[in-house]
């Protein structure tokens, strides 16, 4: 129903309020949070947010809402001084409007996320999708690639390509099947960074049917799902400030 409303607004609409609802729904299928065990055994739950950004106190004009969040809260044995909970951000989805599917907009958005990510995760590790409209695209912010060479996003013309300002917004190597990222490894001479080709987005629209009768993007949705049990399954080091929770 979700993603109908959402093909319905058409590529004008410029409200994100049905892409954090679509990737909430989401999100609550792929990371359940399972019922509650035993006192005194340990226990990991997800839990899904759509909640303000995380940053320094002097940034309050972005103190809002703005991406849907997937947290691992894991339940830590304290020995004799019983159990406390850890929280640890692992996934961030930031959405936008189909209105802003552009190449010079994408890059907006990764700029805006890698902004967030340096001030709420400079030293973990975060996975990370963009969404607009019902075109998506994964990352990962990985602070171990600081001194790497960016990303860098093509424009409308193939010979434009803008530089992303943070190497840690990076391709994660460890998933098969990123079109979205054209890897230069090997790189060419003069250290020439991996592009994102923002046309190369995947789709969520599970309405569009190829000439051959099947689902057009079923390929994609596939990988949607492979990548979710991978984060699912991630093992990821640090937590959460503890003001946080």
């Amino acid at each position: 129903m979700l993603i109908q409303n959402l093909i319905d607004k058409g590529p004008s609409y410029d409200k994100e309020d049905i892409m954090w609802q679509l990737w909430s729904t989401l999100l609550h299928r792929y990371f359940p949070s399972p019922p509650p065990v035993q006192p005194g055994q340990p226990q990991i739950n997800y839990a899904i947010y759509h909640e303000a950004y995380r940053g320094p106190a002097g940034n309050v004009g972005k103190h809002r809402p703005d991406h849907v969040v997937v947290r691992l809260w894991r339940s830590v044995n304290a020995g004799g001084q019983g159990s406390h909970v850890e929280t640890r951000d692992l996934l961030w989805v930031e959405c936008k409007p189909p209105s802003h599917d552009t190449p010079a907009k994408w890059k907006d958005l990764m700029e805006q996320v890698c902004e967030r990510l340096r001030d709420a995760h400079p030293f973990r590790e975060v996975f990370v999708i963009l969404a607009v409209g019902l075109k998506w695209m994964f990352f990962k912010w990985n602070p171990n690639n600081a001194i790497g060479s960016p990303l860098q996003v093509l424009g409308h013309h193939q010979n434009i390509a803008w530089t992303i300002g943070d190497a840690r917004f990076s391709y994660d190597p460890h998933v098969v099947g990123q079109r979205h990222v054209i890897l230069r490894n090997p790189p060419p001479p003069g250290n020439v960074p991996d592009l994102v080709d923002t046309t190369l987005a995947y789709s969520l629209d599970i309405y569009a049917v190829a000439s051959n009768g099947f689902p057009l993007h079923m390929g994609d949705l596939i990988l949607l799902t492979r990548y979710f049990s991978y984060v699912y399954g991630a093992m990821v080091a640090g937590v959460n400030p503890p003001h946080w929770s």
